[in-house]
């Protein structure tokens, strides 16, 4: 009973020390990160203000272009051309009038292997090509992977659909849906 009870002890004994260093594990950005995750933001502002398709693919993780590939069984290289082709479109008929990317009061988190991420709110107005205003407040998240900062926006529900699947962890991040509202 004895050698049980010393048993046990040992067992709850290391998987405390086994939980507190799976928590050491996890953390936040450090401020070089936090220096290069702002240089994304700026990049990626840049890119949205120029119809720079080929920088805003940049942005988005591998990862979601595999796991698309996978659930659809097209080839990765075919879904990026058609992500790449929606984009064009999008941006061949909507005119972005103002980005306003609210990096000040990004919330952050981390996945369950620790890495680290923001929700920080983006504003755009746009003209459709009937000349409709809209603005649009969302969110967009940043993920740190393998030392590159990604962004997906929390607007778009079948990426962020997706990214649960290939990030473990992703499917806890709450984000605001996006609000739509015409302007006149």
């Amino acid at each position: 009973m004895l050698f049980k009870m010393k048993f046990s002890v040992q067992i709850l004994a290391f998987l405390f020390m086994l939980t507190s260093a799976l928590s050491a594990l996890a953390r936040t950005a450090t401020p070089a990160e936090l220096d290069q995750l702002a240089t994304t933001i700026k990049d990626y502002e840049s890119a949205l203000k120029g119809n720079d398709v080929d920088k805003i693919l940049t942005t988005l993780p591998p990862q979601l272009f595999q796991q698309l590939a996978k659930q659809t069984h097209i080839d990765e290289s075919q879904i990026h051309q058609l992500v790449k082709d929606q984009l064009k479109q999008m941006t061949s008929t909507v005119t972005l009038d103002e980005i306003k990317i609210d990096f000040a009061h990004k919330r952050s988190g981390e996945l369950d292997d620790g890495s680290p991420y923001y929700i920080i709110p983006l504003e755009l107005a746009v003209t459709n090509q009937d000349n409709n205003k809209m603005k649009l407040e969302s969110a967009f998240i940043a993920l740190l992977y393998q030392n590159q900062w990604y962004l997906v926006r929390g607007d778009n529900a079948g990426f962020l659909d997706v990214m649960k699947t290939a990030f473990p962890g992703f499917e806890k991040i709450v984000i605001d849906p996006p609000k739509i509202q015409k302007l006149h």
